[in-house]
């Protein structure tokens, strides 16, 4: 239901799509439910999804993911994220191959590229982590810093918040405002 909803459907079954353009390139994909403006809308095979929002997943041809909430999981153009959960106003809006990723709140894992197997929960939480992969995030702006470190467990409002561009690995950081000014390369800290 909609101008142009689905609109190149020719095998794919059991779909709900409702909203301007909503999965309109799907052809073969099936199961997906796509409610509001744009969602889905490059979506050709991806089965498995549900996007509810404006423009969530509109550049994933991707499946098995579920967003909620406005540009959240959009995707760069052709796009192939997949078994990811997003809530929130842009959460995880620039995935390109990330998988297996949890971003819950607004602007969560927003710039996440091809990190996967991320947790990140609380507003602008992990919001500058790119190809960081299996790190733990939880508290209102976490590891804003962190941006392509591996296997960190993150918690607190403000952890690991930092002014500069890190990687650190296989640390864990607890506590409001902790590690704020810990360097760059930081491995193997608790």
């Amino acid at each position: 239901i909609g101008s142009q909803a689905g609109q190149a459907m020719t095998s794919g079954r059991l779909n709900i799509m409702l909203g301007f353009q909503a999965g309109l390139a799907t052809n073969s994909g099936s199961d997906n439910i796509f409610l509001g403006t744009l969602t889905g809308s490059t979506n050709t095979s991806g089965s498995n999804n549900v996007y509810i929002g404006r423009a969530n997943g509109s550049n994933l041809n991707a499946s098995n993911n579920v967003a909620i909430g406005y540009n959240a999981l959009v995707g760069a153009s052709g796009s192939t994220a997949s078994t990811s959960v997003a809530i929130g106003t842009d959460a995880l809006k620039a995935v390109t191959s990330a998988t297996n990723n949890l971003a819950l709140g607004s602007l969560a894992a927003t710039r996440v590229t091809s990190g996967s197997n991320n947790v990140s929960l609380g507003t602008s939480s992990f919001s500058n982590g790119t190809t960081g992969f299996s790190n733990i995030i939880i508290g209102s702006s976490a590891a804003v810093a962190l941006t392509t470190g591996n296997n960190n467990i993150i918690i607190g409002e403000g952890a690991a918040l930092g002014t500069t561009d890190v990687g650190w690995a296989n640390s864990i950081i607890i506590g409001n405002s902790a590690a704020r000014t810990v360097g760059t390369t930081e491995i193997d800290n608790l």
